[in-house]
């Protein structure tokens, strides 16, 4: 169904965007949603060629998940103010 049909008085010209639109910003969205959609499909395809990618995966592991996960459990469980704040939502 057209828009026209279902508002005739609204003309087609509006119904555009006047302006492209991001999540964060451009460079944020292309680094941090495609980059890391491209990244998993080479990781894919390596796999798929017989590439070893394990050494790649132990080193994001211990360089990146690994911290990343300490401080999000710390800043959680561990913070006083954070514990009193939200203590509801951990029992």
């Amino acid at each position: 169904m057209s828009a026209t049909v279902i508002n005739p008085a609204l003309p087609l010209g509006s119904l555009a965007p006047s302006q492209t639109r991001w999540i964060i910003s451009r460079r944020d969205d292309m680094v941090w949603f495609i980059g890391s959609a491209a990244i998993s499909y080479l990781a894919l395809a390596l796999m798929a060629l017989g590439f070893p990618v394990t050494l790649i995966y132990f080193i994001w592991l211990i360089g990146v998940d690994g911290p990343h996960v300490i401080a999000t459990v710390s800043r959680t469980y561990f913070d006083k103010h954070e514990r009193a704040r939200l203590g509801w939502c951990f029992r």
